[in-house]
């Protein structure tokens, strides 16, 4: 569903909402701190964040998304914020990614209870454990300084959980 989104995404002629959901699922970023980048934060590769209990967390873009945004958003854009509206160049609210997120529904045939910002930290955190099997990276990566929190992202669907299970009992 991912790659389908992404299929989609790239045919509009906008390609930020195509870079939106790059960003989100590739660094597991929350909603309010993915509203605070800019674009010269995304091409720096990297970013401090102060989030919650004034805790610290560096998030790192991945090399190919620092390069499709320079390829995209032209240099005297780097200043604006990631989540603006090409009409007034100003910060979209919060709303308004989530209400975007919920019209690539229908064209995709992706559920809208997967189109939403923070689902795309979930996937961040399934994808990297199935590549890294680390969850104390992960956690660090998330801002999580307990495990039981990391643990809510890695709750496996029912139907998850029935694959491993025919997968590993036979």
């Amino acid at each position: 569903e991912y790659r389908k989104l992404l299929d989609y995404l790239i045919q509009k002629s906008d390609k930020k909402y195509y870079l939106w959901v790059r960003i989100l699922a590739t660094t597991g970023l929350r909603l309010s701190e993915f509203m605070s980048l800019t674009w010269s934060d995304v091409v720096a590769g990297e970013k401090l964040f102060r989030g919650k209990g004034n805790k610290y967390r560096e998030v790192f873009f991945q090399k190919q998304l620092v390069d499709e945004c320079k390829k995209y958003i032209p240099k005297e854009q780097y200043s604006m914020p990631v989540a603006y509206s090409k009409r007034t160049g100003q910060r979209v609210a919060y709303g308004t990614v989530r209400l975007s997120m919920y019209e690539w529904s229908e064209p995709t045939g992706i559920s809208h209870s997967k189109l939403h910002p923070h689902a795309f930290r979930h996937f961040f955190a399934k994808q990297y454990l199935k590549v890294k099997n680390d969850p104390i990276q992960l956690a660090e990566l998330l801002g999580h300084s307990s495990l039981d929190t990391t643990r809510i992202y890695l709750q496996k669907s029912k139907e998850e959980q029935r694959r491993d299970f025919n997968k590993s009992v036979t």
